[in-house]
């Protein structure tokens, strides 16, 4: 992955540093874009090996008419 894709694809790219940063008032993305890239990358690879969650249909709390939204799969595109 490389740096002028934050640029290009991923605007809604964000970085705080909690530990100074609680309130997430200052975005860090445009400072350290490595940081960023590097945790987009570890997040990828972390995405390739998610399972899917496995919500039996006797499970009163499963849904037909939700499953697609509440139990899809998320992913990342980057």
């Amino acid at each position: 992955m490389k740096k002028d894709h934050l640029k290009k694809g991923f605007s809604n790219v964000q970085l705080y540093n909690i530990a100074m940063d609680p309130s997430e008032t200052t975005n860090l993305i445009d400072m350290r874009p490595d940081i960023a890239l590097d945790l987009l990358g570890k997040l990828a690879e972390y995405q390739k090996t998610a399972l899917l969650p496995n919500y039996p249909k006797n499970d009163r709390r499963y849904d037909d008419k939700m499953a697609s939204v509440v139990y899809g799969r998320s992913r990342c595109s980057f």
